[in-house]
């Protein structure tokens, strides 16, 4: 009897722990590594408005990442944090490697309250944001906004969350 004890309590603790592995808080359409038609044909429903453009020249934080092109699919009406906003999908050659969710400054205390539920205390903050690093996450306070970013972007992005931000 205590070995079937036993084995559900390891499941149990091993779902535990990949549940607070797990992103919650970012949404699902914005899968960092997705291609662009994948993402795109997610999109498609969850947007009253989808455009894709080609971004010339690439973000300063990307130009060593993109070797062909920088495309930006804009999705208007996207639902986050219950209500409909603009949202930015940033890919290079082909890859999500960014997510931009514009909110309001009303829902920064709320944004931020499930974001450390999902994540833990955040790892920086400075005038302009309030990062969860280890996740490749942040809230920006200067301009409302959410941001959702691909681990190989962090060397460009940390500078960002330091005390003295460089991002504008």
């Amino acid at each position: 009897m205590m070995r079937p004890l036993f084995a559900i309590a390891v499941l149990m603790a091993a779902s535990s722990y990949s549940h607070q592995q797990s992103d919650d808080f970012r949404p699902p359409v914005a899968n960092l590594g997705a291609s662009l038609s994948e993402t795109k044909d997610r999109l498609k429903p969850l947007c009253t408005k989808l455009v894709t453009r080609q971004i010339t020249p690439p973000f300063i934080v990307l130009r060593e990442s993109v070797k062909v092109r920088q495309m930006q699919a804009d999705c208007d009406g996207f639902q986050f944090g219950g209500a409909a906003r603009w949202a930015e999908f940033i890919f290079a050659d082909d890859t999500l490697v960014m997510a931009w969710i514009l909110t309001e400054a009303k829902d920064e205390t709320e944004l931020l309250r499930q974001m450390t539920l999902a994540y833990g205390p955040p790892t920086h903050k400075n005038e302009k944001f309030i990062a969860f690093a280890n996740h490749g996450a942040a809230l920006r306070t200067d301009r409302p906004e959410v941001l959702f970013y691909a681990p190989h972007l962090a060397p460009g992005i940390l500078p960002w969350f330091g005390a003295a931000s460089t991002f504008r």
